[in-house]
Order: structure tokens, then C-alpha cells, then sequence
């Protein structure tokens, strides 16, 4: 009788211990996890004709990306790692009927105008705020060329983490660029953040 009570907590012990380790994610396993609303790390929104999406990026998948077609070595990884860790990252994707909205005004006045925003003035019209009440203003962001072929404008927004990492929850706040969109904002809690996957670099 005492051997199995020792044998069913040890055997408790190391269920309880297995489910403790991190669990390991492939890049595009990892991109399907953040791209999942339910892991709170995307959220969409649908303004007048215009749909919304922002998704954290994390760290790991730029990493990915840089030293595709290399080793991926630890110290390399370690190097480019340090390159971006600094930094939270942000995708930002405005659509309309299923079409890039930046490029649905082409030919207009008003396609001017937003892409100047987007592509040099993005400080302008968007910070992060935190539990904390500090505000974070943007960093940098980066607006991909893609003359209208894709299925949504995306940028990338960047923001410094030193008032990101204890604070509760941050919130993306958007002032529109020049789409009719008004004044938006999308909150992530931290936890969710912390609670990625580790991905493995094939």
C-alpha cells in the first residue's frame, strides 16, 4: 500500500514537472499563436469599410527572418537577438473590400496625404500608453512598398520597452492617418507577452 501511494505522488510529481516546461514552437507554428486572437496578442477591428488589425511580433520572429538562409548558430542568433530586444514590435494592417486601403485611394488627394503620414509622420498619429500612466512614443516605423498587390497596407510600428515589461497592460493608440477611421486603440496585457512559446530556430 505505501509503494503505490509513493509511486502515484511520484508519478504526480512528474506530470506536474512536464507541465512546467516551456513549450517549443516552430516559426510558423509561432506565427499561427500570436496570430490567434485567443492568446490576446491580435485583435481586429472593422471601421466604417475599413478593417483593422494589429499583432505583436515578437522578437524571435525577426530574428528568424534576418538569418534565414544562414546557420543559425547560437552565437549568431545571440547577436541578432541583441540587435532587436530592446524593442517591442507591432503590425499594423488597415484593409478595405479585401484590398490595401492605402492603395483604394490612389489617384486621389487624399492618397498623398496618407502615405506621407504613414510612410515619414507615424509618430504623429500613434503611442502606447501603460497601466502606469506613462506614455511610450513611437520609435520607428516602417511602411513596405508594395504598390497595391497585397491584400492589406502594413507597417510595422516599433516602441522601446523600458516602460513596457512592468506594467499590467500597454494600449496601442491610433489617430487615423487619413482613412475616415477616427480615434482607435487596442490593449494587450503584458502576461500574455510573457506567456509566448519559445520558438525553435531550424
Amino acid at each position: 500500500m505505501r509503494d503505490s501511494i509513493i509511486f502515484h505522488r511520484l508519478f504526480l510529481l512528474v506530470l506536474l514537472v512536464l507541465g512546467c516546461q516551456p513549450k517549443i514552437l516552430t516559426e510558423n507554428e509561432l506565427k499561427a499563436f500570436v496570430s490567434d486572437e485567443s492568446n490576446g496578442l491580435s485583435m481586429q477591428k472593422q471601421v466604417g469599410e475599413v478593417s483593422l488589425r494589429l499583432v505583436y511580433r515578437p522578437t524571435e520572429l525577426l530574428v528568424a527572418h534576418e538569418i534565414r538562409g544562414t546557420v543559425p548558430t547560437d552565437s549568431v542568433i545571440e547577436a541578432v537577438h541583441r540587435k532587436y530586444q530592446d524593442y517591442s514590435y507591432f503590425v499594423l494592417s488597415l484593409s478595405r473590400h479585401g484590398e490595401e486601403a492605402l492603395y483604394r485611394q490612389a489617384g486621389s488627394d487624399q492618397f498623398s496625404e496618407s502615405l506621407q503620414n504613414m510612410a515619414f509622420r507615424m509618430d504623429q498619429f500613434t503611442n502606447l500608453t501603460n497601466s502606469d500612466n506613462d506614455t511610450i512614443p513611437l520609435a520607428d516605423a516602417v511602411l513596405p512598398r508594395t504598390y497595391g498587390i497585397g491584400s492589406a497596407t502594413q507597417m510595422m510600428l516599433v516602441f522601446a520597452n523600458q516602460k513596457l515589461q512592468e506594467s499590467d497592460w500597454f494600449q496601442l493608440n491610433l489617430t487615423d492617418p487619413g482613412f475616415g477611421i477616427g480615434r482607435q486603440s487596442f490593449r494587450i496585457k503584458t502576461e500574455n507577452i510573457k506567456n509566448i512559446p519559445v520558438m525553435r530556430y531550424d
